[in-house]
């Protein structure tokens, strides 16, 4: 039997090799590519915008629909990152919306994935990372309705190796299943991982594209203006009463203290805009989501710069806690319930002694996602907590720390390496090595500070978990850290696995077949 597979992601110019040579291979029978490069089925960027295209004629089962209900709050959670305008012929994602218009999605959604896995009896279904981007989450949630063998691939930190699972529990995956010989036996004998000092990871590039400050929007509202000017007939209206009220708005909103910003140049070219483009409300949307995309990003930046210390003691007793960048999978599925993450920190104020500090630094790439005014009032009410500037080093504030606290992100793994204990609060990779603890309400603050790392117990460990890894790479920014990576070789090798997976045992799509029907 021929295995028939939706394939979502594995879309960089790396890994788009993997998917084409599946196509390509006898033992498939359908494809489907959820992807942005050529030889995609359905193009992803497209198909997250909404759109008409579903046969509401279906009758969706009952059964299907109460099990896709489970997938809501997940789905709405993911739904922010997908609220997007465009604006000076760029798409800029927004922190807003409404929530009805993600409802709209889901119902579009939940037809689409149905008919897909009937119309094709599809049998596999290969999700690349864990499921957070909305289409994703859609398509695990019916593949268990259904039945269909699920294939999830995560990429390791270690150059050209990757995990797998088959499920996820709440909205994460168990990585714990990587250090178990019954879950995933050492495949792969490894000796060569060494111990070594962290150096910034090569994936935190210049992200500075993310803040939409005022010069990025003043940059586009002139173009903007100056395409119009180009290509129709420039309208004669002045609304002075609106060039006013617009005037009166910016002046009272206090944003960037850049000197080579005019506020009045700014507030002129908001009036102009509205004069050029006026009775257009699809073009004054953009343009009112543009601007309250730079408000919220100004306000953001504002008030963590008047809370950020660029100098702090590291001679006190403190806990290191970074936070991590949102929205990200790190976040809204590894994290569980601490996918709040000020959550975690009020868990470490209660865990540690009233004088130590905690020493909290935002994400290098944060913007104005999930940093509302409702953020920095709780963090304000944490005692004894202070922000530290987010361009402040990381391994310093590791290295005079009495252990760092992290959600799931990177500096756990930093601290470990640094001979520092770490706390996690989600699931990560590196969960289940020495020096590292995994945050429950049991948990004292004696079982961290009694614990030492040997830096060769560490080693071993590391090594033994390498060696249950599959060797490739599955998300296509990581081949850069693969020497004499070759993206052939590498999709023979990640095909290879597929195979072994899918062919070990077939799922027949019980409940589909209770359910068929012939499209129309």
């Amino acid at each position: 039997m021929k295995t028939n597979c939706i394939v979502f992601g594995l879309t960089g110019l790396d890994t788009a090799p993997i998917v084409r040579a599946m196509k390509k291979n006898p033992k498939f029978g359908k494809v489907i590519w959820f992807g942005v490069l050529e030889g995609a089925d359905i193009n992803t960027s497209e198909a997250f915008k909404y759109q008409s295209d579903y046969d509401y004629s279906i009758s969706l089962p009952e059964k299907y629909l109460k099990h896709m209900e489970a997938a809501l709050g997940p789905f709405l959670i993911s739904c922010p990152r997908r609220n997007e305008t465009e604006f000076n012929k760029k798409i800029y994602t927004l922190s807003f919306g409404s929530t009805f218009e993600y409802l709209h999605q889901f119902s579009r959604y939940c037809y689409l994935v149905y008919e897909l896995i009937i119309k094709n009896q599809i049998n596999l279904i290969i999700i690349d990372g864990v499921p957070h981007t909305s289409i994703d989450i859609l398509l695990y949630y019916a593949a268990k309705f259904f039945n269909i063998k699920t294939l999830l691939l995560y990429q390791h930190c270690i150059p050209n190796r990757f995990m797998y699972f088959t499920d996820i529990v709440g909205r994460s995956v168990d990585f714990s299943l990587y250090y178990s010989d019954k879950d995933r036996p050492i495949r792969n004998e490894y000796k060569d991982y060494k111990i070594s000092p962290p150096t910034r990871p090569f994936y935190m590039r210049d992200f500075s594209y993310l803040f939409y400050d005022e010069k990025k929007f003043l940059a586009d509202l002139k173009a903007t203006i100056k395409y119009e000017k180009n290509d129709q007939i420039k309208k004669e209206k002045h609304t002075n009463q609106l060039y006013t009220k617009i005037r009166n708005i910016l002046t009272s909103f206090k944003s960037s203290k850049d000197p080579g910003i005019n506020k009045t140049e700014l507030s002129e070219y908001i009036a102009q805009f509205f004069t050029e483009f006026d009775g257009d409300f699809n073009a004054l949307e953009s343009l009112s989501s543009a601007l309250l995309k730079f408000i919220k990003y100004t306000q953001y930046e504002n008030r963590l710069t008047s809370l950020s210390q660029k100098t702090v003691d590291l001679t006190l007793p403190y806990v290191y806690f970074p936070l991590s960048f949102q929205p990200e999978s790190t976040t809204e599925c590894l994290g569980g319930p601490f996918a709040d993450i000020l959550t975690a920190v009020e868990k470490v104020r209660c865990l540690i002694p009233p004088d130590w500090k905690i020493y909290l630094k935002d994400h290098v790439i944060q913007y104005e996602f999930g940093r509302d005014k409702i953020f920095f009032d709780r963090l304000k009410a944490i005692p004894n907590i202070t922000l530290v500037d987010r361009f402040y080093s990381s391994f310093e504030l590791i290295k005079n720390s009495q252990f760092v606290a992290t959600l799931n992100g990177t500096p756990g793994w930093e601290a470990i390496h640094m001979g520092k204990k770490a706390l996690t609060f989600g699931s990560i990779y590196y969960q289940g090595l020495p020096g590292v603890f995994v945050y429950n309400q049991s948990l004292k603050l004696e079982d961290i500070l009694n614990t030492t790392i040997d830096k060769h117990i560490l080693e071993n460990a590391i090594n033994t978990h390498i060696g249950r890894l599959e060797i490739g790479v599955v998300a296509a920014e990581h081949s850069a850290i693969v020497e004499d990576f070759d993206e052939e070789t590498n999709a023979k090798l990640v095909l290879d696995f597929i195979l072994r997976f899918s062919f070990e045992q077939n799922t027949s799509i019980n409940n589909a077949r209770e359910y068929n029907y012939e499209a129309s």
